[in-house]
């Protein structure tokens, strides 16, 4: 009996057509009815995936266990199932071939132990690509007709503003419904605020700290942080319409609806397609822009300074983990607020050596009105962190191999260490998203823009996995030379009784101390280690 396998996508959450259980029961069907054996392992579906490229969980899953030989035979309910894309459809079938594996198509009827069907894949696939970039230009197509009304097209509001629904008469002289932006005063002051500030700091952390000094809050309740800031200065739809602005988005490449002529000073404006695919903004390319019935509050002159001021900081999030001096730099926690504490470095030492301390940032930021827990001399609770974690895991089975084995990789480490904090960054970054997407899926848990957002969710959710399992890769396949591979040599402490503190290059304590601590806990004179679950 052959060994089948079956993999279904939908790129909708949704119960209705062709859904993943209904793929399955007519894939299911039909191995039966031909004598092909499909274990559950060997069912793979995505679902909220599209077909335009191959970046979908399961459907990787299902290319490794096919490389495994774990079956000779997929099944999938329609062509496009696989790939909407004719380069990735082309691979996965030239995979297919390589490993003997043969391929069943249920809806298209055909498979590819004939000439005849792998051609007729083939012009399937074609076609299945064509229907796509057919829908792609479809859609945006459509969104530049709506452009043309100066609508709002749903989701949260930005700051300053709420969706107010108006009633028009059609071409057909049908009454119809549309959403604009109606202006809210005493958010859009606080843009104003906002902008000011900025323009005379130059700065996103000294705005953020203005905004808690204040107790200024945002549209939900929440503290401005510097991405939500960011977002505020970034978006054109605060922006003055005129001639200025009209010259500076043309110069970015953004598809410009409205006439030069139209952009008299009188509106403000929307840009259309500005977060596709991407939470943290679109290529400008793309964007497509188009006078809105709302009016500007800031100069197209500030608003394009601030743009530059912007790109030339080029401001980052606090670079976590980074500091070649303070071992604790990205795993310590404050306990009263659950802030990042950062490293701060004080006067020189009689030695020569540069005190530093960790700080609460949100301690820092508020000037103490948020948060109040002290700080801790960095020197002082690196070693004690270090030594008690020497003592923990002294009478262990985590030393495998020599110290010196370690040693030696030191002058290669710094590659993988610069990937490692690149790749922990990002988790940091998407985890921040996902916050962002909760919250606002709080207030839109019944609008069109919900399903959406727990898609981006989801995906996000699936990257952050994707991105520990290469942390985990770069710490088994490279700083440590396993003799022997288990899941506790994957993680071991390589730490030997006899080594002391001071022994160990900067660079290996805190790749050890990574392996196998989640976070410290600080809280006035009370410190807690979290080590990670495997531990």
């Amino acid at each position: 009996m052959k060994k089948g396998a079956i993999y279904v996508r939908k790129s909708r959450l949704t119960d209705k057509g062709e859904s993943i259980k209904n793929q399955i029961e007519i894939c299911t069907q039909y191995a039966q009815e031909n004598n092909i054996h499909v274990d559950k392992l060997n069912i793979y579906y995505d679902e909220g995936f599209s077909g335009k490229n191959t970046k979908r969980p399961e459907f990787k899953r299902m290319i490794n266990d096919l490389k495994s030989k774990k079956f000779n035979v997929l099944i999938c309910y329609r062509l496009d199932r696989i790939s909407r894309s004719l380069r990735d459809f082309s691979n996965v079938i030239d995979l297919l071939e390589k490993y003997n594996v043969s391929f069943v198509s249920i809806c298209e009827q055909f498979d590819t132990n004939t000439p005849m069907g792998k051609a007729m894949m083939y012009i399937s696939g074609v076609f299945a690509q064509l229907e796509r970039e057919t829908i792609s230009q479809r859609i945006k197509d459509n969104m530049i007709q709506l452009s043309k009304t100066g609508r709002w097209l749903g989701g949260t509001p930005p700051t300053g503003f709420s969706s107010k629904p108006i009633t028009y008469i059609d071409s057909n002289m049908n009454e119809k419904k549309m959403y604009i932006l109606s202006p809210l005063k005493d958010e859009l002051n606080i843009v104003k605020l906002i902008f000011k500030i900025y323009i005379e700091f130059n700065s996103l952390s000294k705005v953020e700290s203005y905004c808690l000094d204040h107790n200024i809050k945002s549209k939900n309740n929440l503290t401005f942080s510097s991405s939500s800031i960011r977002e505020i200065l970034s978006n054109p739809v605060y922006c003055i319409a005129d001639q200025d602005l009209y010259r500076y988005i043309t110069k970015l490449g953004s598809k410009v609806i409205n006439e030069k002529k139209d952009f008299n000073g009188k509106y403000g404006v929307l840009v259309y397609n500005r977060h596709s695919n991407k939470l943290d903004g679109n290529d400008k390319k793309n964007w497509i822009v188009s006078l809105s019935k709302h009016k500007g509050i800031i100069s197209s002159k500030d608003w394009i300074n601030v743009q530059s001021i912007l790109n030339n900081n080029k401001e980052k999030p606090s670079r976590l983990g980074t500091s070649n001096v303070a071992l604790l730099s990205g795993l310590i926690i404050c306990n009263k607020c659950k802030s990042v504490m950062r490293v701060k470095y004080g006067k020189s030492s009689n030695k020569g050596k540069k005190n530093y301390y960790y700080v609460c940032t949100l301690k820092e930021r508020s000037r103490g009105v948020k948060c109040s827990n002290s700080s801790i001399n960095g020197s002082f609770i690196d070693k004690l962190i270090f030594d008690t974690l020497h003592n923990h895991f002294k009478d262990a089975n985590y030393i495998q191999n020599n110290i010196d084995t370690t040693l030696k990789l030191e002058n290669n480490l710094f590659p993988e260490m610069e990937s490692r904090k690149i790749t922990q960054k990002k988790i940091y970054n998407y985890k921040r998203k996902i916050n962002i997407l909760k919250s606002q899926l709080e207030n839109n848990i019944n609008s069109s823009a919900s399903k959406y957002m727990k898609i981006k969710v989801m995906q996000m959710e699936n990257t952050i996995s994707k991105l520990n399992n290469k942390l985990n890769n770069i710490d088994t396949n490279y700083i440590i030379d396993i003799q022997n591979s288990n899941s506790n040599i994957n993680y071991n402490l390589k730490i030997y009784n006899d080594i002391n503190y001071s022994d160990l290059p900067f660079n290996i304590k805190k790749h050890l101390l990574f392996k196998v601590v989640d976070n410290v806990l600080w809280e006035n004179d009370n410190v807690e280690i979290v080590l990670k679950e495997y531990q």
